[in-house]
């Protein structure tokens, strides 16, 4: 097992394990390490098997990093997180996009899950739309 806090370590654990194993690319954790998408594109994308969209703000004061990372995360495109240069780094075979933007303020705000889940798609898709992806 090993600690990794950038792509650049992501694929020397995973080339030194020699197993079929890859790398979930969030958003998020991405902007927070302070990693681009120039390091995106220097890594075999072939190694990406999962692609997790999120926004959130581009500064954020370190007591607040934990409660945006696992519960008040933007819906793509509506945050600072420079996704259109993150999307455009990525080779369009990475097998799966996920989404993740998870709020309990959302929640308190009485929106359901199938509402959240509506805007999600909606701001994914016109992400998507705004790279030029699919």
């Amino acid at each position: 097992m090993g600690v990794t806090r950038t792509l650049a370590d992501a694929v020397a654990l995973i080339l030194q394990s020699g197993a079929e194993v890859g790398i979930t690319l969030d958003f998020i954790h991405l902007a927070r390490t302070g990693q681009g998408a120039a390091d995106i594109a220097a890594i075999d994308p072939g190694l990406i098997k999962i692609i997790q969209i999120c926004d959130g703000k581009r500064d954020l004061d370190a007591a607040d990093v934990l409660a945006e990372a696992t519960g008040e995360r933007l819906y793509p495109g509506s945050g600072e997180l420079a996704l259109h240069d993150f999307l455009q780094a990525i080779a369009t075979a990475v097998p799966r996009y996920t989404i993740e933007c998870p709020s309990l303020a959302r929640v308190k705000q009485g929106m359901t899950h199938g509402q959240q889940a509506r805007e999600a798609m909606a701001s994914v898709r016109r992400l998507l739309d705004a790279c030029g992806i699919y």
